[in-house]
């Protein structure tokens, strides 16, 4: 069952440290078997507070995107948006 990733871009604290994540993070993706599914600021908000932005991963299970998220390299990119930006992160395992 495949499981997702989504991160809520709450606010941006950093943004020259938050492109050094991307362009760590993003490589790390797809070597993991994972996949961009969504990456917006375009979007409604029908309860709660409005995150700056919305993004998903996907990937094949929840082993898999366990095992990309504890991964050297991804721990290596995530350093710079945990001091960049402030983020909420869920898995979360669906169809």
């Amino acid at each position: 069952m495949n499981a997702y990733v989504v991160f809520f871009l709450d606010e941006i604290l950093e943004p020259a440290r938050l492109a050094e994540y991307r362009r760590l993070a993003v490589p790390t993706i797809a070597p993991a078997g994972g996949e961009f599914i969504v990456h917006s600021d375009k979007f409604d908000v029908l309860e709660g507070a409005a995150p700056k932005g919305v993004f998903m991963l996907r990937f094949p299970t929840m082993a898999a995107a366990r095992s990309w998220y504890q991964s050297p390299a991804y721990r290596q990119a995530l350093q710079h948006r945990v001091a960049a930006a402030r983020c909420r992160t869920v898995l979360v395992e669906g169809s």
